[in-house]
């Protein structure tokens, strides 16, 4: 196949799981055209548009159109505070106007409208198809696009210099509310941390971190995404509560992870993550990990990585993240040609 696959740069993380699913279609045999926006359409040869990100959507819906080409779109889910289905607070952005309330809506329904042109359609997880049914209003078919761990990366970085284990928890994560990585600063005041908090990211809520750390005497330490291996590898526990891939990159570092039981992380990981609703019950779950021995933190995440590679868990290698996607592609490209049948027997 000849693809145009349409993603976001993120020149704070250099090349996104997004751009590199994309690029590791070419091992598959596939000509790939990988970029966020593409003005020049004269003598563009293509067999199919493929989106992965709500951003990127309404360019490829119109390439599309123009091009009379089959469009795959994906995108992860709908913030359900950006869609009117929960309150901002519910997920920390307090006092949130209500006209970016409605700002947020307005622009998800253009997302939305040029997402459901696409003749397939996808999310990140079973658990998030009905939030999107309910906000277009329609029975849609929808397919879900599993998120794929970088094995090869893990594997050459553990062949290189490892780490020592220190009394140490790692966090990646973009730095904004939802992520929730300020419930993490007093989790640790909660069991009286005395180890250091590694953050890795980026995002606005930076300054607000350093105050509670302030507040708490918790000590953190701030990463760059490109150190992110070695900040969870020198780490006891990795703590991530909104994440498909930060889980399973940490147990194949020997670090058990905690989070919390909501559904995406329930269908992503199932029994393989130690789970805490309460921030009392986080902080239970973060001192057992960082107790236990090494023999039961390893059995701990030799336990998820084994459910991975028996297709117990929802979480797939990088291999089969983009056999999935590619399969995913042809399907568009089956669904457009029998549209395009229908319409020449009309």
């Amino acid at each position: 196949m000849k693809i145009l696959g349409l993603t976001p740069n993120n020149p704070m993380t250099g090349e996104t799981p997004e751009q590199m699913y994309l690029r590791k279609l070419k091992d598959l045999g596939h000509e790939i055209i990988i970029t966020e926006q593409l003005d020049n359409l004269e003598n563009l040869d293509i067999d199919v548009i493929v989106s992965l990100s709500e951003a990127t959507c309404e360019h490829a819906a119109k390439v599309a159109k123009v091009l009379n080409k089959p469009f795959y779109a994906h995108m992860e889910w709908l913030p359900r505070w950006r869609i009117g289905r929960d309150e901002p607070c519910e997920w920390g952005y307090e006092n949130m106007p209500f006209i970016e309330k409605m700002g947020w809506i307005r622009t998800y329904q253009r997302f939305v409208f040029f997402w459901g042109q696409a003749n397939v359609k996808s999310l990140a997880g079973d658990c998030f198809k009905q939030d999107m049914k309910d906000f277009v209003g329609a029975d849609l078919i929808i397919e879900t696009k599993i998120l794929g761990v970088d094995e090869d990366r893990i594997n050459e970085y553990k062949n290189g210099i490892r780490q020592d284990k220190h009394n140490e928890v790692t966090c990646i994560a973009r730095f904004v509310p939802h992520k929730r990585l300020i419930d993490v600063i007093y989790a640790l005041q909660f069991i009286n941390f005395k180890g250091v908090l590694n953050l890795v990211g980026y995002g606005p809520e930076y300054g607000k971190y350093i105050q509670a750390a302030a507040m708490t005497g918790i000590e953190i330490a701030f990463w760059e995404s490109e150190d992110k291996l070695v900040a969870l590898d020198r780490s006891k526990c990795c703590v991530s509560f909104w994440s498909g891939l930060v889980p399973m990159e940490a147990m194949m570092l020997g670090v058990p992870c905690v989070s919390t039981p909501s559904d995406y992380m329930l269908e992503l990981y199932g029994d393989t993550l130690l789970y805490g609703e309460q921030l009392s019950d986080i902080a239970e779950q973060i001192k057992i990990c960082l107790e236990m021995e090494d023999i039961d933190r390893k059995l701990i995440c030799d336990y998820g990585i084994n459910a991975m590679h028996q297709k117990s868990i929802s979480t797939y290698t990088q291999e089969e993240a983009v056999k999935q996607l590619e399969s995913l592609i042809k399907l568009a490209i089956e669904k457009w040609k029998k549209t395009q049948n229908q319409d020449s027997s009309e």
